[in-house]
């Protein structure tokens, strides 16, 4: 794209790329992040292959907000986390991220993630994170060009982040999780 095709919004000052469709009408688009902090509980309960990971009130269940300028279609474009400690726990590998366009049934911290018959019309499919890389004082895993499909119902995104292999967590450990977004 030439680089004319790039303008600044007089209102906000951010930059846009204006598209045409075949019909030649406009066709907006609209970039999201959120990140949740999970901090997990105060014991270091080892997660079992399967288990899903909450926070210190219990719930595994994460709602991220403005993922999309209104209900409707967004692409995933890339989604980090980024594990606060200083080397890879032995055992954790990568991670599930179980997504929703409402609120799950409930499940909690080191609970085996299931996929009960009232979450059918919500579930959205997973996301599989690689294994977080030990960055000498911090571990990250980033995963780019996700480029998954999904409709929401409203503006927010519903997560479980679930743990495919066994592993002992850190006490009280520190999680973050970005999901970007971008509206189709």
């Amino acid at each position: 794209m030439p680089i004319s095709d790039i303008q600044k919004n007089p209102a906000t000052g951010a930059l846009y790329v204006e598209q045409l469709n075949t019909a030649g009408t406009s066709l907006g688009s609209s970039a999201h992040s959120t990140t949740v902090v999970i901090t997990r509980p105060a014991n270091a309960t080892p997660y079992t292959a399967g288990d899903v990971i909450g926070d210190t009130g219990g719930s595994a269940i994460f709602a991220f907000a403005n993922m999309a300028r209104a209900a409707g279609d967004v692409i995933i474009t890339s989604i980090e986390l980024e594990v606060d400690a200083v080397a890879v726990p032995s055992g954790m590998g990568g991670f599930n991220v179980r997504l929703y366009n409402a609120s799950p049934t409930a499940i909690a911290d080191n609970d085996a993630w299931d996929f009960p018959v009232a979450d059918r019309g919500k579930y959205l499919g997973k996301v599989q994170l690689a294994t977080p890389i030990d960055e000498i004082s911090t571990l990250f895993s980033d995963n780019d060009q996700i480029n998954k499909q999904i409709t929401l119902t409203s503006t927010t995104l519903y997560v479980e982040l679930q743990t495919p292999n066994g592993f002992t967590p850190t006490s009280s450990g520190v999680k973050r999780l970005t999901i970007h977004t971008l509206d189709v």
